[in-house]
């Protein structure tokens, strides 16, 4: 017979393990940038535990997801290109390497550890680029070069 975990269960089993577990405190708040075409895109950080390490410089391991999303005017979108084994090796394919792009916003989302820290992260857009490969909607794909910035302090 399975057992029915609730969880908070499974929250307390990663605890024992040795995970530092996560709450988000707000809404993810994207970091949002425009491209000179218009495009518009939107990186968002997902904290989803730290892990002790001691030999790391900060003694933990962060485990995060970054999400990238891309918004580009319909007279952009190329549907009939889209090739998937162009799109598995767009790096071979880039187009316009460090686009210039303007910053429209980033925030910091923060969260509350179970070791009763907060912390909050943001991600920084540090480059983007442009390849030759359309993705199955039509939209262009880029590559980005996200920087995760992070702060910690003692939940007051």
């Amino acid at each position: 017979m399975t057992k029915i975990l609730t969880a908070n269960k499974v929250m307390t089993m990663a605890r024992e393990r040795g995970y530092v577990t996560v709450e988000p405190l707000n809404v993810v708040k994207p970091s949002i940038y425009q491209l000179q075409d218009g495009t518009i895109i939107s990186a968002s950080i997902n904290l989803n535990h730290l892990m002790s390490n001691k030999e790391s410089d900060h003694g933990f391991n962060v485990n995060y997801n970054i999400i990238i999303s891309c918004f580009v005017e319909e007279k952009y979108r190329k549907p009939d290109l889209f090739d998937p084994n162009l799109v598995a090796s767009a790096q071979s394919h880039v187009t316009e390497r460090d686009m210039e792009f303007k910053t429209i916003q980033e925030k910091f989302t923060a969260y509350r550890l179970s070791n009763d820290i907060i912390m909050s992260i943001k991600p920084v857009m540090a480059e983007i680029s442009k390849t030759s490969a359309y993705n199955e909607v039509g939209e262009p794909v880029y590559l980005a070069s996200i920087t995760p910035v992070i702060k910690a302090k003692p939940e007051e």
